[in-house]
């Protein structure tokens, strides 16, 4: 899904002058799948959405201070983890492609070979466990090698280890007890009533004792927890209401017998959290003061700390065996997901999709806001008036704060499901939607549809952002770009010169930097319009296979972003101080480019800019550094060329050079010299650019041939010579 991001800049004056692009200190969190610890250091490994291809990412980040601060750790494959296990001897991560094992702390990382992926890992001794959905493996070299014990399984969630017990717990067959280290294995289920595990844990009560819990879901979605104290001969029912998906039991010393004992809950509603029970297990009290998450994937102790991984909102620490919380992400950056930010005043907002995060201190430091404390709404956009925050979100329309975030309405009285794109000119609100331009005069407390002259080339177009310029609001949607000179009340199309309203081809974001009009296209191209959108003409760029992301007006610069592919090909932060005649890059201080990540969006306070990024969370520059920019020229050529294939002749590949000012339908072809095709080279819509691609006529005799390039009206023809 494409995405326009609609900002108000705000003035506000400052003394913080970095020399470039610098991280702030934040919102850098997001899901923590696993946590594991040995006791000295703690792992914790992370999973995001790439921007770009949709698939995970995984992060794997070290704490050697309990939680305090955090440091990636290198040399994994970027699937995120499903089990850590750390002993005294080595670390193994189980991911999506096979298990890895480090031997001295994670510096470096060997490949199991396993080609499975585990969900659960455990340990007897200097047996390592694997399990993956039917099968259990089986190392005894610290995880260089893997073999199979036991197949047949079904959905094995979880493998716990105690003395020389190996248990399974699955989502359908209950707890299995292996005395054999995997070989074989029988059901321990006596009592047990629910046979879905969900979690698995053996709780030490003393040096000779344990107990196991384990935690269920019914086919009625009664969550219930049992114990065992006999090895599962027999199971008791706690008849525990917890009311959330039991994910991992943990303890820590005191309680009855000295143990306490806890477990981490997720309902998807943040009505779950941390439970404790002091009774090994029959009756629990949630623990959650501080603990603004309460969607949890993890839970472990190490030594008196608890660390909770949660969905969203990365990890928390108690030191006080869970009456009091607070959140650690210092370094903790995978999941730095910012698709919007806003400032207002002295704040700057910033938003991960889930929450909305505040810093009134240049981005040192974040707190967050949650808009719906049942629900996390997905965030498109956020502006701000003199009075005002307003949030825009897929599925459930706009928010508002007139309390600088203290508190959110849900203002969608009138708007339809969901906003694209908030903008705000004067006291009138414009909210591109779904279904069309929705407008408020009254500050949000209700909405009016207003597409008359709109047209729309399905029921799905979309309105994707705004641009006014005196007494013009322009709005950009699916089919193109429209004009309004009465406030929104009637509309008309101006697309002469810009692509066909398809998908291919359209524009994707609009800017008005005074008298001039900016739109930016996924042919690759800026268009530029000097008489209110009547006509508009190319105005930058080529040889690009992405879209640009926004178009960002500050006084007489304007300031785009072009999407990246890949690390191998990321994108780029382009700004224009002449009005759109040439661009040169703004990127200096930003991550590295290879770098999976966007700029999804900009905003200003007067004398900073900040950048929000997919996977780096929020950036800073001071504005004064775009007086400093020296333009480029534009990687646009100026005209059609074709230029001489060279070495020639040639024996059997050459290379041929061509140039397009503008994106088209391109046809290469060769004929010899009767006029018979014998080779097409290109057939294909290409973005304007300059172009080098080789010829290989292995498969054709030596003579003469004549290549031929066609690109609109425009053809040119110029002869090779093969000699073999």
């Amino acid at each position: 899904m494409n995405k326009i991001f609609t900002f108000i800049l705000i003035l506000l004056i400052t003394s913080f002058t970095p020399a470039q692009w610098q991280q702030t200190a934040g919102p850098f969190v997001g899901d923590c799948t696993c946590l594991a610890s040995n006791g000295i250091n703690i792992l914790a490994a992370t999973s995001q959405s790439d921007n770009m291809s949709g698939n995970p990412i995984g992060g794997l980040f070290l704490s050697s201070d309990n939680g305090s601060s955090w440091t990636p750790v290198n040399g994994l494959s970027n699937y995120p983890a499903a089990a850590i296990l750390m002993n005294n001897t080595c670390i193994i991560i189980a991911q999506a492609d096979s298990l890895y094992t480090s031997t001295d702390n994670g510096n470096n990382w060997t490949n199991g070979g396993l080609g499975v992926y585990a969900k659960s890992i455990s340990a007897i001794g200097n047996n390592l466990f694997a399990a993956s959905s039917d099968s259990i493996y089986r190392s005894t070299n610290n995880g260089k090698n893997w073999y199979n014990v036991k197949s047949g399984f079904l959905n094995i969630n979880s493998l716990v280890a105690s003395g020389s017990n190996l248990f399974a717990g699955t989502s359908d067959k209950g707890v299995h007890l292996s005395t054999d280290f995997g070989a074989s294995w029988n059901p321990v289920d006596s009592g047990l009533t629910n046979l879905k595990i969900t979690a698995l844990a053996a709780i030490p009560l003393d040096s000779n004792k344990i107990i196991l819990l384990a935690g269920t879901i019914s086919n009625f979605s009664v969550f219930e927890i049992f114990a065992s104290t006999n090895n599962g001969s027999t199971w008791t029912n706690c008849h525990s209401a917890i009311g959330s998906t039991i994910k991992v039991f943990t303890s820590l010393p005191g309680g009855k017998g000295g143990t306490n004992i806890f477990l981490a809950a997720d309902d998807g509603s943040n009505n779950g959290g941390v439970f404790l029970s002091t009774d090994y297990g029959f009756t629990w009290n949630k623990v959650n003061s501080g603990l603004t998450e309460k969607n949890l994937y993890s839970l472990i102790s190490n030594g008196t700390t608890l660390i909770a991984g949660t969905v969203g909102s990365g990890v928390f620490r108690s030191t006080n065996s869970g009456a009091g919380w607070e959140q650690k992400n210092n370094g903790f950056i995978t999941t730095s997901y910012i698709p919007a930010i806003a400032v207002k005043g002295n704040n700057i907002y910033a938003s991960n999709g889930r929450n909305l995060y505040l810093s009134n201190d240049n981005g040192a430091n974040w707190n967050v806001n949650r808009l719906d404390p049942y629900s996390y709404p997905d965030v498109a956009c956020v502006v701000a008036n003199d009075s005002s925050i307003f949030v825009g979100c897929y599925n459930v329309g706009p928010f508002r704060s007139t309390n600088n975030g203290s508190s959110w309405d849900w203002v969608n009285n009138g708007a339809q499901p969901s906003v694209y794109s908030i903008a705000i000119n004067d006291t009138t609100i414009f909210a591109g939607t779904d279904r069309g331009v929705c407008i408020s005069a009254n500050n949000g407390n209700s909405w009016t549809l207003s597409n008359n002259g709109l047209t729309f080339a399905s029921n799905n177009d979309k309105v994707f952002g705004f641009a006014f310029n005196g007494t013009n609001t322009y709005v950009l949607t699916d089919s193109g770009v429209s004009v309004s000179t009465n406030n929104g009340t009637n509309w008309t199309a101006i697309n002469s010169g810009l692509p066909p309203a398809v998908y291919s081809t359209r524009a994707y974001c609009l800017a008005a930097c005074g008298n001039v009009l900016f739109a930016g296209a996924s042919d690759n191209s800026i268009y530029k319009s000097t008489d209110n959108g009547t006509s508009w003409n190319y105005c930058a760029f080529g040889s690009y296979t992405k879209y640009f992301s926004f178009l960002i007006p500050i006084g007489n610069n304007v300031l785009t972003w072009i999407t990246g592919e890949s690390s191998f090909n990321p994108g780029q932060l382009y700004i224009s101080t002449n009005l759109g005649k040439t661009w040169s890059t703004f990127r200096n201080g930003l991550p590295n480019t290879s770098t999976k990540y966007d700029i999804t969006c900009l905003a200003v306070n007067g004398s900073n800019i900040y950048a929000g990024t997919t996977a780096a969370g929020v950036w800073i520059r001071p504005l004064s550094d775009l007086t400093s920019i020296q333009d480029s020229p534009s990687p646009r050529p100026d005209a059609f060329a074709l230029s001489q294939n060279y070495p020639n002749p040639f024996n059997p590949s050459t290379t041929i050079n061509y140039s397009l000012p503008h994106s088209g339908n391109v046809k290469l072809t060769v004929y010899n010299i009767l006029g018979s095709k014998v080779a097409t080279i290109v057939d294909e819509y290409k973005p304007a650019g300059n172009y080098s691609i080789k010829f290989n006529a292995s498969n054709l005799a030596s003579g003469i041939y004549i290549y031929r390039l066609e690109s609109g009206s425009y053809i040119s023809a110029k002869k090779l010579i093969l000699l073999k």
